[in-house]
């Protein structure tokens, strides 16, 4: 492995100072796997994604964690996972499912309020966010972030819980993933919050209108692995994350390229050094079209999400 290793990506006197990696079979290799490697993720973007959840992979926990991230930002109070909100969010998403509509309202007239009050969580601050159709969780929170109303719910300083659920169904005639996530904010913390007047007697506090709880908002965009709802494991999301696998190989290959690169340039040998500048041009070559496969992925990458309502 040690002698393998030494062959393909060190130059020295036994492969005539020119790393295997960079030979004639070596750089026909690489390009080779940086075309299949493309060849799949053109595939997964333009036929796999279009018709199935394949590696699609939202996760309500990743979401949570992204939320608090953006929150600490504004100096904003941390979320907790509140299970009655969970609850109200999956009511709402199976609804939406079985209804076959993507609204804060159903069809019937059903506010988003009225799946807090069949989950039985007491607020007086709620808001709501929805998604569908979307590849990862990150790319989900990026576009509410990339939109005034979605980041307004976000940060709002007012909420103390958060709750997030997905269902499967049908949007545009192919399967998605619908996200809901909901925010609020107890009743409890305003009766233990409640002014004392001068006769020593509690006053009592209105809570807010529905018209003053949040801006509620949704997106038209988004998706989830089912199977990994309940993940909380981030490196597991960033390890299964379809974009992330792509770019992990490319970036595999810049390492290698790299290495022979660091390698090459500081070779004490002088008959190391006279091959170093066939070495480096072949090395910058290779390096240089992986990186523009990289930009056409984001590229490409860009052109699945959609817009935001």
């Amino acid at each position: 492995m040690v002698s393998w290793l030494k062959r393909t990506f060190v130059p020295y006197k036994d492969n005539k100072y020119t790393p295997h990696l960079l030979k004639k079979r070596g750089i026909i290799s690489v390009i080779v796997i940086i075309v299949l490697i493309e060849a799949l993720f053109l595939a997964s973007a333009f036929i796999i994604y279009p018709n199935t959840n394949f590696l699609s992979l939202i996760l309500p926990n990743v979401l949570v964690d992204l939320v608090n991230q953006s929150r600490k930002t504004v100096n904003a109070s941390t979320l907790a996972v509140n299970p009655l909100l969970e609850k109200a969010a999956q009511l709402k998403a199976e609804d939406m499912v079985k209804k076959g509509y993507f609204a804060h309202v159903s069809p019937e007239g059903t506010d988003p309020w009225y799946w807090l009050k069949q989950a039985g969580y007491q607020y007086t601050a709620a808001g709501e966010n929805l998604a569908v159709n979307f590849i990862e969780s990150k790319e989900v929170h990026d576009a509410w972030m990339n939109s005034a109303t979605h980041r307004a719910n976000i940060v709002n300083g007012k909420y103390m819980e958060i709750g997030i659920a997905t269902a499967k169904g049908i949007y545009k005639n192919q399967e998605a993933w619908y996200v809901v996530q909901f925010f609020g904010r107890p009743a409890k913390y305003v009766r233990e919050a409640m002014p004392i007047n001068l006769s020593g007697k509690k006053t009592t506090m209105a809570p807010e209108t529905s018209g003053q709880m949040a801006v509620i908002t949704e997106i038209l965009l988004g998706a989830i692995n089912p199977s990994a709802k309940n993940q909380s494991d981030y490196l597991g999301h960033l390890l299964t994350s379809p974009k992330s696998i792509f770019d992990g190989l490319l970036e595999a290959v810049l390492l290698a390229c790299g290495t022979v690169m660091v390698i090459s340039l500081a070779h004490p040998d002088k008959n190391g050094r006279k091959k170093r500048k066939i070495n480096i041009w072949r090395v910058s070559a290779i390096m240089t079209l992986t990186l523009i496969v990289i930009v056409l992925n984001q590229f490409v990458f860009s052109l699945l999400k959609g817009v935001i309502n």
